[in-house]
């Protein structure tokens, strides 16, 4: 089976090619064996192992990507806006006092 192979491959290599083309051809396989075929069972096992494989790989990838951009955004916000303007937020007036002195600064340029 090279749908099995391929998955082995990327259990020792790591390239992330050879299980999507592994998944890709566990699909293949199950459109070739209807529901009442015999063998279709074993093919719907080796593609949920397939398939699980793969969850588990993008289901640490996406959390630390998701986590990278909320930092990314909390970082920036405090570049721009200082550390009194990122946590305080307006409550005090600070940024509309900031909105306020850059509108004046491009009426009058």
């Amino acid at each position: 089976n090279i749908a099995t192979a391929l998955s082995t491959r990327f259990e020792q290599y790591g390239r992330h090619e050879d299980l999507e083309e592994a998944i890709s051809l566990h699909r293949e396989a199950l459109e070739l064996r209807p529901a009442p075929h015999p063998d279709r069972s074993s093919s719907l096992y080796n593609m949920a192992l397939a398939l699980l494989t793969w969850f588990k790989i993008y289901a640490t990838l996406v959390p630390v990507l998701l986590f990278s951009i909320g930092q990314t955004f909390v970082i920036s916000s405090t570049w721009v806006l200082g550390i009194t303007g990122t946590f305080l937020g307006d409550y005090f007036g600070i940024l509309m006092y900031i909105k306020k002195m850059s509108r004046d600064s491009l009426s009058t340029s």
